[in-house]
């Protein structure tokens, strides 16, 4: 009987690997593509968090203490062509469902500029720098 019992185990247990094989390859798949865009790719990154988004976050910022209003999302294109060579960064000024407490509407915004199979962040609220993988 015990016997039995293993080799329904052994059974059931080659059966759920050649089921799920597939699913984990292409997870592992998935983790070393973004690993290897993520390695080939930083310091292009590191220099875009410097020589765009930190600007441009300084730049809103500033706006908003002159103007008393964050920019439009047109005014920030029109500063992005001056100053950034065109490079496009988006503005969210729209609460995030995850910074409710932290967030101050009017105050608080979001920057978003694309780079090849990422989107690189600055969040005015917690002066936070951080990229997601697009894939």
């Amino acid at each position: 009987m015990n016997r039995f019992i293993l080799w329904l185990c052994i059974i059931g247990a080659v059966i759920a690997a050649i089921y799920f094989a597939p699913l984990f390859r292409g997870l592992i798949r998935v983790e070393m593509k973004e690993r290897a865009s993520e390695k080939s790719q930083k310091d292009y990154h590191a220099q875009i968090f410097k020589d765009v988004i930190r600007p441009a976050a300084q730049w809103v910022k500033s706006f908003r203490v002159t103007q008393g209003r964050l920019p439009t999302e047109a005014e920030l294109v029109t500063y992005s062509s001056n100053y950034f060579n065109g490079t496009y960064i988006a503005i969210f000024t729209n609460t995030p469902d995850a910074q409710t407490k932290m967030w101050n509407p009017g105050v608080d915004f979001e920057l978003c500029v694309f780079a090849p199979d990422w989107n690189l962040f600055y969040q005015s609220c917690d002066n936070k720098e951080s990229k997601h993988w697009r894939h």
